[in-house]
């Protein structure tokens, strides 16, 4: 209910052995009573003049989950088809465009539906000018993206099996590589170079990307990163990884960075662990 404001809001609840309900309005209830049938997600949504004036922000506390993302107005916030139970709620109106009140990745998840479109984390600003390009299941090669753009598609379930990556202005700057369905870890590629495979549908599953040295004199070293976001089913973006010269570093997601070694340290390093020398 919203105080002072007549017939605002309406909601609905998915509901164990149930599904969606439908809508009601404020005042009414939602749900069951004495059926011992748990909430598993809730979507709320303004009307009239209310709606053109707040955006109604809401998140859930979820079973085995915790407090998760937040939604608005008419998303869906919890899960469906995990059977776990809703235990607890917060919602907030904020001026209409306002900021949200927290992190909006992911709101909702369902185990038998799509995955949930999420708005890509907001990237650190670069006067460095790099640029990628992807290969997406059934779309093809995109355009080329640069400094923060999204690569690749949200919420429609389409994998990226190759990519190419490039600094403008600078020869042989960055090298990389990604793991690829039904084959592992590929070798390292330079800048301008695909990594990946096309018309084969594997998908690429991990990415590594590192600086080398010399790319540009003119750079200062300490101010060079690289940020990664990966994204994974039913979970959003996963975080970023970020290293920084003088020293190069790779990066994987889900694992420790690694380091790189010279050709030489490379073989006896390897030589030891198998016992050659």
């Amino acid at each position: 209910d919203i105080d002072g404001a007549d017939n605002a809001v309406e909601y609905r609840t998915h509901v164990q052995n149930i599904g969606w309900q439908g809508w009601v309005n404020e005042g009414e209830m939602t749900g069951t009573s004495g059926r011992a049938l748990r909430l598993e997600a809730i979507e709320i949504r303004l009307k009239g003049d209310m709606a053109a004036k707040y955006d109604i922000y809401y998140r859930v506390h979820a079973q085995n989950i915790g407090w998760m993302d937040w939604a608005n107005n008419g998303h869906s916030a919890g899960t469906a088809g995990y059977s776990y139970r809703l235990e607890a709620i917060q919602i907030v109106l904020v001026q209409k465009g306002g900021a949200a009140p927290g992190p909006t990745a992911v709101p909702f998840k369902d185990a038998n539906g799509p995955v949930p479109a999420t708005p890509m984390p907001e990237s650190p600003s670069s006067d460095v000018p790099i640029r990628y390009q992807t290969h997406v299941q059934n779309v093809g090669w995109q355009g080329w993206k640069t400094n923060g753009e999204a690569a690749g598609t949200s919420g429609k379930s389409l994998r990226l099996e190759g990519m190419y990556i490039d600094i403008d202005g600078a020869d042989n700057a960055v090298e990389y590589r990604t793991h690829v369905q039904n084959i592992g870890w590929q070798g390292w590629v330079n800048e301008g170079e695909m990594t990946g495979t096309s018309g084969r549908s594997l998908r690429l599953e991990a990415i590594e990307i590192r600086l080398k040295y010399g790319s540009k004199a003119t750079w200062q070293p300490t101010m060079i990163s690289i940020t990664v976001f990966m994204r994974k089913a039913l979970v959003g973006w996963i975080g970023r990884r970020t290293g920084s010269l003088p020293e190069p570093r790779g990066f994987r997601i889900g694992w420790r960075p690694f380091r790189s070694l010279s050709c030489k340290k490379a073989l006896r390093h390897r030589g030891r662990q198998q016992g050659r020398l």
